[in-house]
This record gives structure tokens, sequence and C-alpha cells, in this order.
């Protein structure tokens, strides 16, 4: 399993960032939720950490399934080894009864599979598997307000996000308007090499919004609209895109009243490049499919010519 994967933070967790350092704390535990949802496992090995946490560290699970395992009367406790069988862990009575009780209860399961996937995560960050049972009951606030299966995402590097976790008491509002800004441009840049953009998308976009439309819903919260109208003037916008370049985070470059931005590229000259390239494979697609097009239109018109010949 890769350790300190790129993690899906959802785009509307930028909304607060920059004046509620807390704010980091729940992109941390929403996001780890949301790449949990997006990693392989294998199932059969949910129920056997659950076991392995009956007996070694029940403190360790969700209240939830605490409160489902003493619903389990006839649950094979093994006293004597706790599961164990000459130093290895192989419960297989309380699988098999777990699996049992499963069929009769697919909600337990489905928990079960939710607090696992999100444990899987916790180790790809080399993070301690004590506190996910608290990155769950975040997740069920953060439900009662926002559709998570609809989000649109932040693709961050996970040594980055958790980075950020530990320097949020540190960190100044204009350190996290930078953050916001760099954020929002890698949710406009997704998995492309570069993009282009305008300085409004990224406005958009650094205040957890998808588009211009929903940015002016956002703006009737006054908190936000304050914040909003303190770093998105010419002076300061330029300042936090002048940091994140400086920091080698992001590079741009303006042409023809766009905004090109890469987090992959490195330099200008290799990003002007790229920029050019793609005119020209869009160049040659656009003469291709013209020549394509009037050549289809001189065939049918031979086509019907023929015909009519035919018919006189």
């Amino acid at each position: 399993m890769n350790k300190n994967p790129f993690i899906l933070i959802p785009l509307s967790l930028l909304r607060g960032m920059i004046y509620e350092k807390e704010a980091i704390n729940d992109m941390y535990d929403i996001g780890i939720f949301c790449t949990s949802r997006k990693i392989d496992i294998i199932e059969s090995n949910a129920l056997k950490d659950f076991v392995y946490c009956i007996y070694r560290s029940i403190e360790e699970l969700p209240d939830k399934l605490v409160q489902e395992y003493d619903k389990m009367d006839e649950f094979p406790y093994d006293e004597d080894y706790n599961g164990f069988e000459n130093e290895n862990f192989a419960p297989e009575l309380e699988i098999e009864y777990l699996n049992d009780y499963s069929k009769e209860n697919p909600s337990f399961y489905d928990q079960v599979l939710e607090w696992y996937r999100v444990r899987q995560v916790f180790y790809m960050l080399n993070l301690k598997t004590n506190t996910v049972k608290y990155t769950l009951n975040t997740v069920e606030k953060y439900k009662m307000r926002y559709d998570l299966g609809k989000c649109s995402f932040v693709l961050l590097n996970g040594e980055v996000m958790s980075n950020l976790y530990k320097l949020k008491d540190t960190m100044t509002a204009d350190d996290r308007a930078m953050w916001a800004m760099y954020m929002g441009i890698l949710s406009i840049i997704g998995d492309k090499d570069f993009a282009q953009t305008t300085s409004e998308m990224i406005k958009c976009r650094m205040f957890g919004a998808i588009n211009q439309k929903e940015l002016e819903l956002l703006l009737k919260d006054e908190t936000l609209k304050r914040v909003y109208d303190k770093y998105t003037t010419k002076r300061q916008y330029n300042k936090l895109l002048n940091i994140i370049q400086d920091r080698n985070m992001v590079t741009e470059i303006g042409l023809n009243r766009r905004t090109y931005v890469s987090t992959k590229m490195k330099n200008i000259d290799e990003l002007v490049d790229a920029i050019s390239a793609k005119r020209i494979d869009s160049e040659r697609k656009r003469v291709r499919d013209e020549e394509k097009a009037n050549a289809r239109k001189k065939y049918y018109s031979l086509f019907q010519g023929n015909k009519k010949l035919k018919i006189g």
C-alpha cells in the first residue's frame, strides 16, 4: 500500500479555511474519509481487524460498533488465546459468526467497512489509528450539511496535508489564504499538466465555489464576503499568487487575457512550450476535421448527382 498518497479534499471546505484555522481539522478528517471511499481493500480483512480491536484495543472502535458488539450475545469470545494460534491471529470462529451476523444486520457490515477503509488511509498516511473514531464523528456532522457524493475535489499530496495540520496553530490568515489559493488552483488543474483559466475562476475556487454563480450565493454570508473582499483586491491577489510562485508551488503566466497554471512544470519556458504545443495540436485537429467535413460534403454531393443521372 502506498505511503503518503494524494488525498481528496472537498472543494467546499476551502470556504472557511481563511478565517477559521479549525477548518483545517475538518479538511483533514473529511479528506481522509473521501479518500477511503476510493481505495481498494480486501473486505475479508475488515472483520478480522474488528475482532482484533475487540481483543486488543476496543477503545479504537467507534461507539456505534461497540454498541453493536454489545448486542452479540452469542459472539464466540476466546478468553484463553484472544484469537491467536501459535502467534498468528486467526479468529476463524469469530469471523464466521460475524459473517452470519452481517447477513441479518447489513448495516453493521457497512459500518465495519467504512471504519476499516478509514483505518487503511490512516496507515497510508502513517497516522496512529486510535483517532479513527473521531474522524468518523466529524464525517457524520459534515454529512448533515453536505452531500459528499456530489462534491468537487482538490487532489492534495498527503504529506502536504499532514504538514498543514501540524502547522495550523502557527499559521496566519494570510498564510491560510495562500494555501486556499494554491488548493483552488489544484482543483482547476486536476490531473492535467496545465490548465487555462482566469483570475476570476481562481478566486471562485479559493473560496470553495465551483463557478461564479455558486460564489455569488456563498457571498451572501457576511463573514465570507468580508474575507473575500480583503483577499481578492488586485494587490492582495497578486501578492498571494507571487508567494506560491516564489515557493515553486505553481507556475503561472498570462497570455491573451487568459491565465495558464501548472504544478508539474517548474519554469515559465516549459509551460509556454506546452501551451504552444497544445495550440499547434488543436490547430492541426481543426484543419483535419474541416478537411474531413469538406470531403464528406463533396462525397454526398457527388453521390446525389450520380443518383439523379441514373434516374434521368
